[in-house]
């Protein structure tokens, strides 16, 4: 159920915003996940808001806002190793 798994993300979040986890063990652990899940919910996100009347998962929301640009900086360092490491692969052979 994406409800469900929204309230488990928002509750994370609020756990980062109340100190009792550090928001760079997310970031590290699941972050790109979270980002993109984040990403991916936003129409199911605007649907509910038009229904309700409120926006539902704030935390979430502002988490993965938060995360993103640390995200998309360690996948660029993570691609670009990568694209090194193959390249270094090719030319050795």
């Amino acid at each position: 159920n994406v409800g469900y798994a929204l309230a488990v993300m928002n509750s994370i979040a609020i756990a980062v915003e109340g100190g009792y986890v550090e928001r760079e063990l997310i970031a590290r652990s699941m972050g790109r996940s979270y980002v993109t899940t984040m990403t991916a919910a936003r129409s199911y996100i605007d649907h509910v808001e038009r229904v309700r009347g409120f926006r539902p998962y704030p935390f979430a929301e502002r988490l993965a806002a938060q995360l993103a640009p640390v995200v998309e900086k360690s996948v660029g360092a993570s691609f670009a190793r990568n694209r090194s490491e193959s390249h270094d692969d090719r030319s050795s052979t």
